[in-house]
């Protein structure tokens, strides 16, 4: 089928050919991003060195098939890696660096603290190292609180964290442990590494950038190059992670760019389109789009509707797992997404430290317990709290398993991230996903109550937008 471009598209691959400007793509959800982005491509001349730089692995194998011959199609973290290599030659890649020095300071120079205080930080030490590096800020005190208060970490102990965070930090420079994914966006602002430059650099998911990123994109171009950056501020879900919820306007800003629209979409139903309006309201309906539907059906009815190749979303895992244990009991394979999610789950049950179902579940009670107490005082957000409780009492109750050890069995199945028949996930997880049929479940949970902070509510709304926008055909509101 030929490809016919849109006005918008056409004006874009103009300003591409003809222009000389930066150029930021504000693309609204379905509106052909990745076609847009490989058209463009051919539109810049063969002779210039061009990176098209994409949001991860998956994202950049798939588009280097697309790509012309002439493009170098990479993410930020290979680009990362070769400016490292540049100036320090070949490292290792050590994904367990931060956990080693962190394990290391605990032995040699906090040995008068308790085992568990010293085990119980490790995971906020590291966290928090990570936040200050993709931020690019000194392990001072207040830059330290102002990051913890943004994500709820919580220094309930009496071991010296500032101290500890600040050491982590210091030791990190060092690479004869190696490197691992966070140092290939720091060091290269940390240490001025520059490696290969482009004149131009077309990058995917602008929205989801955090300030390192940005550094090692700029110090990546060449004097008088040029950058093509492609994103959707209100698909912007990544704060908690570290993500600059302002990247777009501060990119804009800094490259005084042109801002080109691209907002008809071709996913979505005009139906799905007027409910997005309401939150985005620049989304365009394609002028072919179907009217498609939106219905609401109650959660018991749920089973009478999905079908295999459907997608269930919802802001929360936990509302998640009744459905999908339905569905597995029919035979039909499923999985939730974020098998990382599901690493997290089992390492707290783990932490509980018994096989006995009932006194873990005490254990967990108490756990969450003190979890809202530290929360609360700070007035952060217990969502993430909310989820993990109410998720781990979800598998146990459909499950059936007998023991800890069979619960366990049973979250690391279905959180599972390769394909299945019907695809259950949380709305940040599904950003990307479509299908026909999609199910909101609960979408009375969107906006979340909790989110207190202006990034937080903005965020949250972002979320909405992003659940409204995944069908095709039908849209189902499931209470």
């Amino acid at each position: 089928m030929k490809f016919t471009p849109s006005k918008y598209q056409e004006a874009i691959f103009e300003e591409v050919q003809n222009g000389n400007e930066n150029i930021v793509v504000n693309a609204t959800a379905g509106s052909g991003k990745t076609t847009t982005i490989v058209e463009c491509l051919n539109y810049i001349p063969e002779d210039q060195d061009v990176a098209f730089v994409a949001f991860n692995k998956h994202i950049a194998k798939t588009l280097e098939s697309k790509a012309p011959k002439h493009v170098h199609v990479m993410t930020l973290h290979s680009m990362g890696l070769k400016a490292v290599k540049s100036v320090m030659g070949r490292k290792k890649v050590n994904t367990s660096k931060m956990f080693q020095i962190v394990k290391k300071l605990n032995e040699e120079v906090y040995t008068n603290f308790p085992f568990e205080e010293r085990k119980k930080v490790t995971p906020i030490v590291m966290k928090m190292v990570s936040h200050l590096k993709g931020s690019l800020l000194e392990p001072t005190e207040d830059n330290i609180d102002a990051i913890a208060n943004k994500h709820g970490m919580q220094f309930n102990t009496t071991l010296p964290v500032y101290d500890m965070i600040a050491k982590s930090m210091e030791l990190s420079e060092e690479t004869t442990m190696g490197i691992d994914f966070d140092d290939m966006i720091w060091m290269p602002y940390q240490f001025n590494m520059v490696g290969k430059q482009y004149d131009v650099i077309v990058v995917d998911e602008t929205q989801d950038l955090n300030p390192a990123q940005v550094e090692l994109l700029m110090s990546s171009l060449k004097k008088g190059g040029r950058v093509i950056a492609v994103g959707d501020p209100c698909q912007s879900l990544y704060g908690f992670r570290g993500a600059d919820t302002e990247a777009m306007p501060k990119l804009i800003d800094r490259l005084n760019a042109k801002v080109m629209p691209l907002s008809i979409s071709y996913r979505c139903p005009t139906s799905h389109v007027e409910l997005a309006q309401t939150i985005v309201p620049e989304i365009e309906a394609a002028d072919n789009a179907i009217e498609g539907a939106i219905h609401d059906i109650k959660e018991d009815d749920l089973m009478g509707y999905v079908s295999p190749d459907d997608l269930c979303v919802c802001r929360y895992n936990a509302p998640l797992v009744r459905p999908a244990f339905d569905l597995l009991a029919q035979g039909i394979k499923v999985c939730i997404r974020g098998r990382d999610i599901g690493t997290g789950l089992t390492k707290l049950i783990k932490g509980f430290g018994t096989n006995d179902l009932d006194v873990m579940s005490s254990k967990l009670d108490i756990w969450a317990e003190k979890e809202y107490i530290k929360a609360e005082k700070k007035g952060l957000n217990t969502d993430p709290i909310d989820d993990k409780v109410n998720t781990i009492y979800a598998f146990i109750d459909m499950s059936g398993a007998r023991n800890v050890a069979e619960l366990i069995i049973h979250i690391e199945e279905i959180f599972d991230d390769s394909r299945a028949q019907v695809t259950f996930s949380s709305v940040h997880r599904a950003k990307g996903l479509e299908a026909d049929n999609v199910f909101v479940i609960k979408p009375s949970a969107m906006p979340s109550r909790h989110a207190k902070q202006e990034w937080e509510m903005m965020q949250e709304k972002n979320i909405q937008y992003v659940a409204f926008t995944r069908a095709k055909k039908c849209l189902y509101m499931v209470e």
